[in-house]
């Protein structure tokens, strides 16, 4: 018994120490519906990688996560990194789903993309902040 209380604890002191919501993360939203349209996949990405954050050295950074994304045809991973977005700026992240095309539902990948949340004119791409 003192054994099952033990582990019950342990594992509420891990759960809570990793999604204590102490990472802050890059603001995301969907993607605009004036964006740049989806190309059309045939196969998934393979599953998201697990990654290791480090340590922020920049109070004003926001973690941006790893993605998957297409190049010249082929999965590539984008490891993820400490950000500096443009004020109002907002990340509509890669996504690979599927949606309604032209009378047919197929699989699309959308690329990631900063757009405005104000709608004005796009985004500059975020500052690394492994150079701040």
């Amino acid at each position: 018994m003192a054994t099952t209380v033990r582990l019950a604890l342990l594992g509420a002191a891990l759960s809570s120490s990793a999604c204590g919501g102490g990472t802050p993360l890059v603001a995301t939203g969907p993607h605009p519906a004036d964006g740049p349209p989806p190309v059309v996949v045939h196969d998934p990405p393979p599953p998201t990688k697990v990654e290791i954050v480090p340590l922020r050295r920049n109070q004003e950074c926001f973690w941006k996560g790893g993605y998957w994304t297409l190049r010249a045809g082929s999965w590539r991973w984008v490891k993820g990194t400490w950000v500096l977005p443009a004020s109002g700026c907002t990340l509509a992240p890669a996504v690979t789903h599927f949606e309604a095309v032209e009378g047919s539902t197929v699989l699309v990948h959308r690329a990631e993309l900063w757009y405005r949340t104000d709608g004005a004119e796009a985004c500059e791409a975020p500052k690394d902040c492994s150079d701040l």
